[in-house]
């Protein structure tokens, strides 16, 4: 049986304390659950996209280390206009990158979650501002899926995350 959760419409904003409850939830409440009630069965599709709120809470404090905690090791990061990243060593290095060149704010909603037993999922809408050195701000606004699969601890990682912009890519000048 597949769970689901709703998202909210509009910008369901992922503020940093909310988002960093989330994360704290995530990480330490125990196999299979993440900040569940006491006598409430867990939702493995609210669990889910609680990791990826948690992401963008880690992301937003700068932790790279936080953020590699909700990728497994065999994880695969799929981001707009690059390679792909593989490993969660890689995918650290990646948000080291994005955070040194500039990194803004981080807002994800999640329009829509889903669990069947060990495999589950995540899609929604995200907001990214970055202020790169030497340049002029850039905002960019898409749409990401996210696939997380539950490990023998009852943790839910990342295994895949792709993101896309809606806005076009840069087109080249006419030679």
């Amino acid at each position: 049986m597949i769970e689901r959760t709703q998202g909210m419409n509009g910008w369901d904003v992922v503020t940093r304390g909310l988002a960093l409850t989330a994360s704290l939830a995530a990480l330490g409440a125990g196999p299979g659950h993440a900040g569940s009630e006491p006598h409430q069965a867990p939702n493995p599709a609210r669990i889910v996209s609680q990791v990826s709120a948690a992401v963008a809470a880690a992301a937003n404090s700068r932790d790279v280390a936080l953020i590699g905690k909700h990728f497994a090791e065999d994880a695969v990061l799929m981001p707009p206009n690059a390679a792909i990243v593989r490993g969660r060593a890689g995918i650290e290095e990646f948000w080291k990158g994005l955070i040194t060149g500039g990194l803004g704010e981080v807002f994800i909603a999640s329009m829509g979650s889903g669990a069947s037993g060990d495999v589950g999922y995540d899609a929604g809408t995200y907001h990214i501002s970055m202020s790169p050195p030497g340049a002029a701000p850039v905002v960019d606004k898409g749409k990401y899926l996210t696939v997380l699969r539950r490990g023998k601890d009852g943790r839910w990682r990342i295994t895949y995350d792709i993101w896309n912009s809606d806005p076009p890519a840069p087109q080249a000048p006419a030679k």
